[in-house]
């Protein structure tokens, strides 16, 4: 009988042979199950895959942050590979279209040198970006450099340009099956197709905020939506960028880090409130945070934590073991929270327990739900899969451990 081992993961596969009885000439040998494991001593979970995005302003003050940004940046990562998440991550331009040189990727990208596969029998060459964009998080610096402000901040539309440029799939810096993530940096407030018009005093003005009457606008560049009695454009820019980001990605979520109340003095300059970013966030499923009175470092400590929100409703309906399998002798514990010590052994059922499915390709592996019960399905994966049912389905941090024996493997009598 031949032994072989096999590194899966951040656990193990172990196929070993055991002597269990030796009489006379003859020895009697067992073929002992294969257990599949990662994220904890013998339990299993796939990372959830997240393409982060910061969309950071380069104008005015923010062009002192820059320079300060790197360690932030490191912790930021540090946190993700903590909680872990299957992440790409970028930090561009907010004010000016900019493409992004490297992505920063998690452990689980097929280029890092420490690479662990996020299942077990996953492909290394499938789970990479474009080698020349790939940058390990440690080596992950800020590339950004500044601009000079002429007082608007197109924000949202720098970020639409993002999105439908050929940047996310050349690179491979955005998967179909992942959470997009974007999160503004800014001590201004967006100004994309915002009409202006002259107030009493002569300086201009969002028409909505103007005091002055103003004929009926004709639909032009800075208006989606072919204007209104008062040339006010506020709303319906707003409802054009959320229109277009939605289309990105039906589990997009927004984040922002802005003032968050009046003109202040932020970043010891004087700020406007970050209304359009914070109403965006709103919308789409995001926060947003005070950057006047905390750090940078600070406020991505807060997205971590947000993010580790999300995850933890996230639902995991497939789990996948590197070799096909004796169905027969399957076995399926689940750990509650992921704690080894509260474990149940899941029954074989299509309504309650599991069913092992042999080989398939690009099944999704987590889901989650919204309010109205609508599921957002991610992580596609390929492989030998055990599609899980009913309460067997793990949540947030549930994980499971699957013990079989290979297909076809029968315990033998030899002389």
């Amino acid at each position: 009988m031949n032994k072989k081992r096999s590194l899966i993961g951040i656990g193990a596969v172990i196929f070993t042979l055991l002597t269990v009885v030796a009489c006379g000439n003859k020895a009697s040998f067992e073929v002992v199950s294969s257990t599949e494991a990662t994220s904890g001593p013998g339990f299993y979970s796939m990372p959830p895959k997240v393409d982060i995005a910061v969309f950071m302003s380069t104008r005015g003050s923010m062009i002192s942050v820059l320079p300060t940004v790197n360690p932030d940046i490191q912790n930021f990562l540090s946190i993700l590979d903590s909680e872990g998440w299957d992440y790409h991550f970028v930090m561009t331009s907010l004010d000016t279209p900019q493409t992004p040189t490297r992505i920063a990727c998690s452990v689980y990208d097929g280029n890092s040198t420490n690479w662990q596969p996020p299942y077990p029998g996953a492909s290394r060459a499938s789970s990479s970006v474009v080698s020349n964009y790939y940058s390990s998080a440690s080596n992950y610096t800020n590339y950004m450099s500044g601009s000079a402000s002429n007082g608007l901040e197109a924000g949202l539309d720098t970020i639409n340009t993002f999105y439908k440029s050929s940047f996310g799939v050349q690179s491979g810096f955005s998967r179909p099956d992942a959470m997009s993530v974007i999160f503004v940096v800014s001590n201004g407030n967006d100004t994309s197709k915002v009409n202006y018009c002259p107030r009493n005093d002569g300086s201009m003005a969002p028409c909505e905020q103007a005091d002055t009457a103003h004929p009926l606008c004709t639909a032009n560049a800075n208006d989606p939506t072919g204007g209104s009695t008062t040339c006010g454009s506020d709303a319906s820019s707003l409802a054009y960028y959320q229109r277009n980001l939605l289309a990105v990605k039906s589990n997009l979520k927004f984040f922002a880090a802005v003032p968050e109340s009046g003109e202040a003095t932020c970043l010891n300059e004087n700020a406007q409130t970050g209304t359009r970013y914070m109403e965006m966030a709103s919308r789409l499923g995001g926060a947003y945070f005070d950057l006047c009175t905390q750090s940078l470092g600070a406020v991505l400590t807060d997205l971590t934590l947000s993010l580790a929100a999300v995850q933890q409703s996230y639902k995991t309906q497939e789990l996948f073991i590197s070799q096909a399998a004796n169905p027969s002798t399957i076995v399926v514990t689940k750990a509650i929270n992921g704690d080894p010590g509260n474990v149940v052994i899941i029954p074989q059922s299509t309504t309650q327990g599991w069913n092992y499915e042999g080989q398939v390709t690009n099944v999704p592996v987590i889901y989650s739900v919204a309010p109205n019960g609508a599921k957002t399905y991610m992580n596609t994966a390929s492989g030998y899969g055990i599609h899980l049912y009913g309460s067997a389905v793990l949540s947030g941090s549930d994980t499971a451990s699957v013990q079989y024996m290979p297909a076809g493997a029968n315990n033998a009598v030899s002389q």
